[in-house]
């Protein structure tokens, strides 16, 4: 499964990377979801995102043109 994980701080990559066992292709962007980052979850089966990223109407719209999401 390919995932993008936004919000990633940088003493969270460890843990990400051992809760993972190397079963996914994860892509880790320290940034947030927004109009900027969008383009990361391209053709993603995932995305994994915080509490303080904002996914309104328009952001979904958005990735579901990038293959983000499916109907």
């Amino acid at each position: 499964m390919k995932v993008v994980v936004y919000n990633v701080r940088s003493f969270e990559k460890e843990f990400w990377a051992l809760a993972n066992a190397k079963q996914h292709d994860l892509t880790l962007i320290s940034n947030g979801l927004n109009a900027e980052t969008q383009n990361y979850a391209r053709g993603k089966d995932a995305i994994v995102i915080s509490g303080g990223d904002i996914l309104d109407d328009k952001m979904l719209l958005n990735l579901k043109e990038l293959g983000s999401i499916r109907s």
